[in-house]
């Protein structure tokens, strides 16, 4: 979306970015890139909507160093890493605390 705003030529006219849970990591990414950038916004926009080269990378080195460290739920992969089973225990959890409050409400329907 922040690419296509850039293609647009409108990602430098916004004044403010509000964001809510994981655009939180994209916003606050992208507002320490505009104010790292020696143009800011105007060229972190240019360098989102310039093309490239055949033969190189598809897309800005920052782009491309968000995509590779971006997973902040569980950084480490696969199924004995220290952050799958968290992870997974937060999710089992959230779904038998949902399900202790929808069957018994489903069964006073019935």
């Amino acid at each position: 979306m922040v690419q296509g705003l850039a293609k647009l030529g409108i990602l430098e006219h916004f004044d403010y970015l509000s964001t809510v849970s994981g655009g939180g990591y994209l916003g606050s990414w992208l507002t320490a890139w505009a104010q790292r950038h020696e143009q800011g916004m105007a060229g972190v926009s240019e360098a989102l909507r310039k093309p490239r080269r055949p033969g190189t990378s598809a897309e800005p080195e920052e782009v491309r160093h968000l995509r590779d460290y971006s997973n902040y739920l569980a950084p480490r992969l696969g199924p004995l890493s220290v952050d799958t089973w968290p992870l997974i225990s937060t999710y089992l959890r959230n779904l038998t605390l949902n399900w202790l409050v929808i069957i018994p409400l489903l069964c006073v329907v019935c």
